[in-house]
């Protein structure tokens, strides 16, 4: 995993709960 996938990771998994 890269630095950025890191960093952006949480950014998705709060869209996921926004959504779902």
């Amino acid at each position: 995993m890269t630095f950025e996938e890191s960093r952006f990771l949480p950014m998705k998994r709060n869209q996921h709960k926004f959504i779902g």
